[in-house]
């Protein structure tokens, strides 16, 4: 065995290494994560549509991104009030597609049509928005589709988000684990 194979070897195990000492970090950082509780979503759902209400603001469909804004859409749309009125609002769910190359994210695409929502009130709805890149996405897609109004809503927003939301439970300096992400 020459000093090639033998540095080859070493450096296999030390990538090796590298690898299981990431991987543990990275686990050790998803548990370390702030945890909502379900009481605390109930709450800040509950502030959020008092919020609607002393705005009169009721949409015609909420818009439910990810698997998160799809829980968080369904709790608003069971609950909003129209002049004491409960009425379910038409929630739909729409998801992200991430196109990868040289494991980079090159683009984030949808696949909805969003031109039958043209004259409706649309709230766009995420359990957090982290950059805020996902939200700016959807809303563009709803603006290109002429949509009538649009505002947007979250029960989670970290600081260093870069887009405007109408509607925010709390505002955060680190995100969080949803309840449903446990």
């Amino acid at each position: 065995m020459n000093l090639c194979d033998v540095l080859e070897k070493v450096l296999l195990v030390v990538s090796g290494i590298g690898l299981i000492i990431g991987v543990v970090q990275a686990i050790k950082a998803w548990t370390l994560l702030k945890k909502l509780t379900w009481d605390k979503v109930d709450k800040l759902t509950k502030s959020i549509i008092e919020e609607m209400k002393k705005n009169k603001y009721v949409p015609d469909v909420i818009v439910g991104v990810g698997r998160g804004g799809a829980i968080f859409g369904a709790l608003l749309s069971g609950n909003i009030y129209r002049e004491d009125i409960r009425i379910n609002t038409v929630l739909l769910c729409v998801d992200r597609m991430y196109n990868w190359s040289n494991g980079r994210q090159v683009g984030n695409n949808n696949l909805v049509n969003f031109t039958p929502l043209v004259s409706k009130n649309v709230l766009l709805v995420a359990s957090d928005v982290i950059t805020g890149n996902t939200m700016l996405n959807f809303s563009e897609k709803l603006k290109a589709a002429n949509v009538k109004d649009i505002k947007t809503a979250c029960l989670i927003q970290t600081k260093v988000s870069t887009v405007n939301i109408d509607y925010v439970g709390k505002k955060v300096n680190t995100a969080f684990k949803m309840p449903w992400n446990y």
